[in-house]
């Protein structure tokens, strides 16, 4: 399972530490990328998951290409996010996403992702089964790979620069 982003508190790394020490997800390694908090890495050991996160810091896009190819699904468990690149990008490389539905993440995801809801008892029990569903090969699984890459394809520049152009001029603006 691959998580990217910084540690900040709406980024809700801890209700993924949670997750990851779910049942479902008992087997499951998680992969970091970006920074964890002291907290964050007690709150790890505290659940036993010392060996089962890794944390791979900053990396290169080159790594991190590299890391969504090489992961079986994306955790977005942000309580907001005013858009969540990591959820294009992992869906661009073929990557199963499941996120939470803070912000904007439902709408970047559409039908691509799993959305979890975050709120009400379970939320970290239904995150588990959504990721453990995704990271099993199954036709459901491929067909959220096969719907993120479409859907991926749909922020491409190609796509959103003729868009925002117009935008600005319905606004007024000048390009």
């Amino acid at each position: 399972v691959l998580s990217v982003g910084h540690s900040g508190p709406y980024k809700n790394i801890e209700f993924l530490l949670e997750v990851m020490a779910t049942r479902p997800l008992q087997e499951a390694t998680l992969i970091r990328v970006g920074a964890l908090t002291r907290q964050q890495r007690q709150l790890a050991g505290a659940l036993n998951l010392e060996r089962r996160v890794l944390p791979a810091g900053p990396v290169t896009d080159e790594v991190l290409a590299a890391l969504y190819a090489a992961s079986d699904a994306l955790a977005q468990p942000s309580r907001a996010e005013g858009f969540g690149i990591p959820v294009v990008e992992a869906m661009a490389c073929g990557l199963p996403v499941v996120t939470s539905d803070g912000g904007a993440l439902p709408e970047v995801a559409g039908e691509a992702g799993v959305v979890v809801p975050l709120a009400g008892p379970g939320a970290a029990n239904r995150f588990a089964e959504a990721l453990a569903a995704a990271t099993t090969p199954s036709p459901s699984r491929r067909q959220l790979v096969d719907k993120g890459i479409a859907r991926a394809a749909s922020y491409s520049p190609e796509v959103v620069i003729p868009m925002l152009r117009d935008a600005y001029a319905r606004a007024g603006g000048s390009v």
